[in-house]
């Protein structure tokens, strides 16, 4: 069958985690035997990076402005069910932009099910992205097609008004799998009719499952301690977070004796912007042996964890790379969003220990004496996590065993029920055996986080009020026209210059 797979690939902004998420994803329903089509903001781009079997979309992504994507997910809407309720209508045939959602619409009838792939995307405070996998589920939902989610986290913030967008869709879907217990618990209890499961991330094991520190010939090669750092640390360091982190890194030099190789995670391209010009002021800071690398394409960026003795990031996924190779992995977590994704992932390798606040890397003359015990207890854990690496990379090697297989069942099961049939027990039985066997993160006391929910709403109602008397962006909800990015770049050069309807590859019989 020929699966539709919607991850946030394709950005101006490369983003190494989702990129993985979706290549990963493509191989996944690949290896069974299913064709897929990536829907993404660069086709030129997505196609390099997959194999001649892959197909590729448009994708229509949703403004920021929370007013403005809450017009446009409800303008799409209708313009959907006109599409689907006039077959023979052709994107040429109505106007700049609602033209892209007809062509969706069409691209979408070609496929027999939806995909939507793992990542953080299904939350009020990034609703762009939720409004964007809302659409998709609504379109193959209208077009009686099957569709799941796999490996997303939901929330932890979620508005009452995007609940009330997600419920019926939810309720339709073939399977919801979250990547995380705190993800699933909110799930049940937010939407209890729709059919929830525990699985792991996509990109867990990404490209595939790799030996730990090992070359060609089997030997154990330690190089370096990587590290990924989040420019966005909410304050958590004070006003200079790059010198924090610089006596951070140099204090676990001292630990390891290893150089520390610096790999950003999310930057447009040779840019030296986001994670890069981050990386590049911290490398510049340090005192010990540091390397500090561009933002890499996501394989290569995903294989850098191969000759690592160990991960420390403020980043998701390289901590997910670094676990499914057996490298000890220390989590570093600015808010509540970033700690409810690290520790419901070391909850499935059983390292519950791996993830701490970033507060406890700041420098000791700048905290009270009792956070600078806790600093002091940061580094004594990171110690002892260090003299005991050869015996942890060894249970993280047995405990990936498990979850690759896991992840094998979800993924035939999904297959299965993309087609609307049932799948033998056996395949259920499996994946089960993740939330028996994994260690419980603590979950936060209200999964809802009201203040945050609280703002959300607030902002979108603004943001309404503010949308009331301008007309010109009535006209272009999803802010495409006049945009100014790559995306709009290469998706004018299609609309303008071939014509409305993208001369895509064949599909592949």
């Amino acid at each position: 069958m020929r699966i539709a797979v919607l991850a946030d690939i394709g950005q101006h902004t490369y983003h190494v985690g989702d990129e993985a998420i979706g290549l990963q994803a493509c191989r996944l329903l690949q290896d069974r035997g299913h064709k897929v089509t990536l829907i993404t903001r660069d086709i030129i781009a997505t196609l390099r990076a997959t194999s001649d079997q892959t197909d590729a979309i448009w994708a229509t992504p949703f403004p920021i402005n929370p007013g403005q994507r809450h017009l446009a997910y409800l303008h799409a809407k209708m313009v959907v069910d006109q599409a689907i309720s006039s077959p023979t209508l052709l994107p040429s045939e109505v106007a700049y932009v609602d033209s892209e959602l007809v062509a969706l619409v069409r691209e979408l009838e070609q496929v027999d099910a939806l995909l939507i792939a793992g990542g953080g995307s299904l939350n009020s405070q990034y609703g762009w992205l939720f409004l964007e996998r809302l659409l998709a589920m609504y379109i193959a939902q209208k077009l009686g097609k099957p569709y799941a989610i796999s490996g997303q986290t939901l929330g932890p913030a979620l508005t009452e008004t995007d609940q009330d967008l997600a419920t019926d869709i939810f309720n339709h879907a073939a399977i919801l799998g979250w990547r995380d217990e705190s993800s699933l618990t909110l799930a049940k209890a937010t939407f209890p009719d729709a059919n929830h499961q525990l699985v792991i991330d996509d990109a867990s094991f990404f490209p595939h499952k790799v030996p730990n520190n090992q070359s060609a010939h089997g030997e154990k090669t330690e190089q370096y301690v990587l590290v990924s750092l989040n420019p966005e640390t909410d304050d958590t360091l004070g006003a200079d977070p790059v010198k924090e982190w610089a006596k951070f890194l140099d204090k676990i030099h001292e630990i390891t004796h290893l150089p520390t190789l610096l790999v950003p995670h999310m930057a447009p391209p040779r840019s030296n912007t986001w994670d890069e010009e981050f990386t590049n002021k911290v490398a510049k800071m340090m005192t010990s042996p540091v390397v500090a690398l561009p933002v890499e394409q996501a394989l290569v960026s995903a294989n850098r964890v191969n000759r690592a003795a160990l991960v420390i990031s403020a980043r998701f996924h390289p901590m997910v790379f670094g676990l499914a190779r057996a490298v000890p992995v220390i989590g570093l977590a600015q808010n509540a969003y970033t700690a409810v994704r690290m520790t419901g992932l070391c909850a499935h390798w059983q390292r519950p220990d791996a993830v701490h606040d970033l507060s406890l890397i700041s420098s000791e003359e700048s905290k009270t004496p009792a956070s600078s015990n806790s600093s002091s207890r940061l580094l004594s854990t990171i110690k002892k996590i260090w003299e005991n690496r050869a015996e942890i990379s060894k249970s993280l090697e047995e405990r990936g065993n498990e979850l690759q297989a896991i992840q094998a069942a979800w993924y035939d099961m999904l297959g299965i029920l993309l087609q609307k049939q049932t799948p033998p027990g056996n395949y259920l039985q499996t994946i089960e055996q993740l939330s028996s066997s994994h260690s419980q993160p603590p979950l936060p006391t209200d999964l809802s986080f009201p203040d945050l929910t609280a703002r959300l709403d607030q902002e979108r109602e603004e943001a309404l009020a503010a949308l009331s008397e301008q007309e010109t962006v009535k006209a272009d909800l999803f802010g495409l026209i006049g945009r100014h990015d790559t995306f709009a770049d290469a998706r004018f050069a299609y609309d303008y210059h071939q014509g409305p309807w993208i001369n895509r590859r064949p599909l592949t019989n």
